[in-house]
């Protein structure tokens, strides 16, 4: 029988891990999962011993504040490498706590499996050396990432990004705009503030203050925001306006393929957007010490996934200060004028052929498999 350890962390990490084991499981049934990860992890299966995305962070000084309270499991998983003596580990994103984990696990004589690559090709490029000392394999989402570890002689497999599959068939409905009483001709545009807690606290302000402005341009203009049912509702309702503000719970998918225009915070929102062709303005802020930190290390000169990709700027992006209501709303004007918002959508629906046909996670699964497979017939 096939067993793995997995360790995942984070809402996103566990969406992903929990898909993998899921398509694992189909491939070969009675194949075993143990480790750390969330709930939808617990739901496919998963013997959790801990559960890290209650306390997920977003910020590298945020996450280095997070990852201590999952020290005392290094040990305990290193342990458990050695006397489980797991086919293969699966690391699932998460690199300050997974590249330390992976160190322990090689040196348990574990074969180490990492799937969803750190952003090491954005910065901290020098944390590479890590990777190839300790994984055997890394198994990415983007198809540049190949090119980047076979570059630092690390073997890459490229799957593809689950979001294609799990945004296959999304289609605009004219009844979803009809039920936040947009009447047909006017404008919807949806604010993203982002899906943990210290990216609404840095965002939603800025998102409800640029549709302010826009909607002092156009005052019919419909605005709904969608939030993330893992959002407190009071971080929202702190926010007050004088604008019509649908609040949208857990619809965040539709409000994208629905709306004309979204107002987007940085993260797997905007990646998503840009599958579903959505055209957007992107913005971000982080605690000063992050930014600091990371914007000293950076080498894209792109924070945006999808601008990332294109190699050009397809959305607007903004960082920090520059970050304004003023700026976004400027910004999303343009869009707005010379059917623009037509041009960015088809430019975003080529772009995301980058990502990869349908299929990802099983593939991905077929991966893992072979890995596990091969060390247990060298055993």
């Amino acid at each position: 029988m096939t067993r793995f350890l997995i360790v995942a962390g984070e809402a996103s990490g566990d969406t992903h891990a929990a898909d993998l084991v899921a398509k694992t499981q189909r491939l070969s049934p009675g194949v075993q999962f143990t480790g750390l990860g969330g709930p939808k992890m617990a739901e496919a299966g998963v013997n959790i011993l801990f559960d890290p995305t209650a306390h997920s962070s977003t910020g590298i000084t945020e996450a280095f504040g997070a990852v201590p309270r999952l020290f005392p499991y290094l040990s305990k998983l290193e342990t458990l490498a050695r006397t489980e003596r797991p086919d293969a580990a699966i690391l699932v994103d998460m690199p300050e706590f997974n590249l330390r984990l992976a160190k322990r696990l090689k040196r348990a004589g574990t074969r180490v499996i990492y799937y969803i690559s750190p952003q090491l090709w954005g910065w901290r490029e020098w944390r590479v050396r890590d990777v190839r000392r300790y994984v055997d394999e890394m198994i990415v989402l983007f198809h540049f990432e190949v090119d980047f570890y076979r570059k630092h002689g690390i073997t890459a497999r490229f799957v593809g990004h689950p979001i294609v599959d799990q945004l296959a068939g999304l289609r605009s409905d004219p009844q979803f705009r009809r039920s936040l009483g947009v009447p047909e001709g006017h404008r919807l545009i949806g604010l993203l503030p982002g899906s943990r807690r210290r990216e609404v606290m840095n965002m939603y302000e800025t998102l409800v203050r640029t549709a302010e402005i826009l909607h002092r341009e156009d005052p019919q203009t419909f605005f709904a925001v969608g939030k993330s049912p893992n959002v407190p509702q009071e971080l929202i309702d702190r926010v007050t306006t004088d604008i019509p503000l649908t609040v949208l719970d857990g619809q965040s998918h539709q409000l994208m393929v629905n709306a004309d225009l979204l107002l987007s915070t940085s993260g797997t929102a905007t990646l998503e957007a840009a599958v579903l062709g959505a055209p957007m303005v992107v913005a971000y802020k982080a605690s000063w010490l992050t930014y600091l930190i990371c914007n000293g290390l950076r080498v894209s000169k792109y924070f945006t996934m999808i601008n990332i990709l294109a190699g050009r700027e397809i959305v607007p992006e903004f960082l920090q200060n520059a970050a304004s209501p003023k700026r976004l709303a400027q910004a999303a004007q343009g869009l707005m004028k010379n059917r623009r918002l037509e041009a960015v959508s088809a430019e975003l629906l080529e772009v995301c052929k980058l990502l990869g046909e349908p299929g990802a996670t099983h593939r991905a699964a077929e991966e893992v498999l072979k890995i596990a497979r091969a060390e247990s017939d060298n055993d």
